[in-house]
């Protein structure tokens, strides 16, 4: 065997590998580590992935039942319109005007009357129509002892507003007609015709005596007049428009100062019976739209006032009995009233 060739190692027995020891505080090798992240991703893959099937599942389910339920459901009622307190006033006026337009009183309606037996009926009867008057001026000591005049609290028993109504003193006026006239002319017309009464008293320093004759300890006496508004009677969306507003005749009567005096151990009102002054509320007249009455009783006499409307809107009030002078109408005056008032123009006041 040459120098050169290669020498063939001798084969040796086998000989055990020494097992090396695991050390579990070293971090694991770096292939597990891996195959770690590797899972944890797939796994938080599958959640998301999970989660956003479970989204659309239910998204799709309420998409499918919503036009179900809109069918079967019935829909709620608009809501009812709201009134402002301006709209109710403005209804309630217009209303009120319309009531008043188509107003006729019926015969024989008392709305004033100054006889406290009548009175005291009136009262009973009808207590939701009429009332007793205020004292007015006169000293409540002795408003006990006098029978203030009675009143119709509101003509048909309309709930009047303004501008219908007299707020500053409701109680110290009644109306005597209120209804629809028509000029000469044509033109239409809301009447008021009222009457104003006024309550005044003063004491008398009179003495307790048997003598009739004597000074009376108190006196009370009643002052009326008549005042008239008149508006347009056109359809109306507010105010209705007021044409006038005037003063007419004071009435006047022969027992309008009222003595209070002792009587029977009573301080009472000493007044002449058949004295007092009822009226009625007025009429209107069928063949002519342009006029209406007002009826009165005085002393047991009854009478009548007429009342025109002209076509430039004033009122002609013309008492058919007693006396007019001027401006005032004495109701028991014997002589008739003044013929002039009666023959004036249709287009002119009544004095």
């Amino acid at each position: 065997m040459g120098a050169s060739d290669p020498i063939t190692p001798v084969p040796q027995p086998d000989q055990p590998v020494p097992v090396q020891s695991l050390d579990y505080r070293t971090a694991p090798p770096s292939a597990s580590r891996r195959t770690l992240l590797i899972v944890l991703v797939l796994i938080g893959v599958g959640l998301i992935a999970a989660t956003l099937m479970l989204f659309l599942v239910r998204t799709a389910a309420v998409v499918v039942a919503t036009p179900a339920i809109v069918a079967t459901t019935p829909m709620p009622p608009p809501p009812a319109p709201t009134l402002t307190v301006q709209d109710y006033e403005q209804q309630r006026r217009k209303d009120v005007y319309e009531e008043y337009l188509s107003y006729a009183a019926r015969p024989n309606t008392v709305v004033y009357d100054e006889d406290a037996a009548r009175g005291s009926k009136l009262l009973t009867a009808q207590p939701q129509l009429h009332r007793q008057m205020s004292t007015g001026s006169i000293d409540p000591s002795w408003a006990s002892s006098f029978d203030r005049p009675i009143i119709q609290i509101s003509p048909g028993d309309i709930a009047g507003m303004q501008p219908f109504v007299d707020n500053a003193n409701p109680q110290d006026r009644t109306t005597l007609f209120v209804g629809k006239l028509r000029s000469p002319n044509g033109n239409a017309r809301l009447v008021f015709l009222d009457m104003r009464i006024t309550l005044t008293g003063h004491r008398s320093g009179g003495k307790s005596s048997k003598d009739a004759n004597a000074s009376p300890e108190y006196e009370a006496r009643i002052d009326r007049k008549l005042e008239y508004r008149i508006y347009d009677a056109g359809a109306t969306d507010g105010y209705p428009g007021q044409l006038r507003i005037g003063k007419s005749l004071t009435v006047r009567t022969s027992a309008d100062a009222i003595p209070i005096r002792w009587i029977d151990g009573s301080l009472r009102a000493d007044r002449p019976t058949n004295s007092a002054l009822q009226i009625f509320a007025g009429m209107l007249d069928p063949k002519d739209p342009s006029h209406c009455t007002v009826d009165y009783d005085f002393g047991g006499q009854r009478g009548s006032i007429d009342v025109y409307l002209t076509d430039d809107d004033f009122l002609r009030v013309l008492p058919q009995a007693g006396r007019v002078t001027g401006g005032n109408w004495d109701v028991g005056a014997a002589s008739p009233a003044a013929g002039e008032s009666v023959e004036r123009p249709a287009t002119q006041p009544a004095p």
